[in-house]
């Protein structure tokens, strides 16, 4: 009995020893844990923001010790202003001429952290027509109204096509429409043809709204590859927490790295943050990418020239300003 008692004395302390010890060990843990930064980045609700959504979907910013809050915003306009407001404090998937027109009007705005890039398979872009439609190539749209979805990106990016394919920007009317309404304008005949992005060209071709009347007119027409925008980040927000800008860059390269070993994993994330189907998601084409390592800084630097020499752009930029500077 006395043996019992004792053993029962011995457990009791084992386990009392125990929950102190467990008690402590968590209370120092969450001491030394420290809690997650929490960042505000912009994106618009389509593939070029991709790597944002990786970033935080698979964890490579919270292993970053960071907390991204991704607000969407529908136009490349919107997210500008809330950028140049400190509303956030990166952007995601805005087009390289509307990010020049920053630089121009108000230099010092932003850096680049990373870059959507398309050439060979990796294009978003085309120029649809209806489906019935007679057009056979870009000439047949000389004098007809070509639309695109509202916002400076893709109206600067369509006139930089026409300027090359047909000698003159005012070759064809254009007219932008609500990004929601774009596939609706097409299948009216309300325009003769749309000049959009992924995962719009996927939905109007597999549902018969549309067909591909010229597939990536920006690599053919503008240049390849097509540096055609990325993320970047506020430089006031680089400037006063570089440690943290540091961090995001980092998530950011191990979001595009992990896209590139698995596309179809990247793509399954796109209807949570797109209005698309996950049948049309694994479907659609996404962006090649430049690291923050990895940037072909003179195809950056030929693309804004040749936006400026267009008249797209009003105003030289030397993309080296606008480059977040690496280790």
């Amino acid at each position: 009995m006395k043996q019992t008692t004792m053993k029962l004395r011995i457990v009791t302390l084992v386990l009392v020893f125990a929950t102190v010890l467990v008690s402590c060990s968590k209370k120092e843990l969450q001491q030394t844990q420290k809690p997650l930064e929490s960042i505000r980045i912009g994106y618009v609700p389509y593939s070029s923001s991709m790597p944002a959504l990786v970033a935080v979907e698979k964890g490579f910013a919270k292993a970053q010790g960071l907390d991204v809050q991704l607000v969407r915003l529908e136009t490349s306009n919107e997210a500008i202003i809330a950028l140049t407001k400190g509303d956030i404090q990166g952007l995601m998937g805005i087009g390289l001429p509307s990010l020049l027109a920053i630089e121009v009007k108000t230099p010092g705005t932003f850096k680049f952290i990373w870059y959507a890039v398309e050439t060979g398979p990796h294009s978003v872009n085309a120029l649809l027509v209806p489906v019935k439609s007679e057009a056979t190539d870009i000439e047949s749209l000389r004098g007809k109204t070509v639309g695109t979805f509202s916002g400076a990106t893709q109206l600067l990016n369509l006139q930089a096509i026409f300027k090359t394919a047909l000698g003159d920007t005012d070759a064809v009317k254009i007219s932008q429409v609500a990004p929601n309404l774009q596939l609706q304008a097409l299948e009216n005949g309300e325009i003769a043809a749309l000049f959009t992005i992924e995962p719009q060209v996927t939905i109007a071709t597999e549902k018969g709204i549309g067909r591909i009347l010229v597939d990536n007119p920006r690599s053919k027409y503008i240049m390849d590859p097509f540096p055609g925008g990325g993320g970047v980040l506020a430089t006031a927000f680089i400037t006063a927490k570089p440690e943290l800008a540091k961090k995001l860059r980092t998530a950011f390269d191990s979001a595009i790295e992990s896209i590139r070993a698995d596309e179809s994993a990247a793509k399954s994330l796109l209807p949570k943050y797109a209005p698309v189907e996950s049948e049309i998601a694994a479907k659609t084409r996404l962006y090649g990418w430049w690291t923050s390592s990895q940037v072909d800084l003179k195809s950056l630097q030929s693309m804004a020239d040749l936006l400026e020499h267009d008249g797209i752009v009003k105003g030289h930029v030397d993309v080296k300003n606008i480059v977040m500077p690496g280790e």
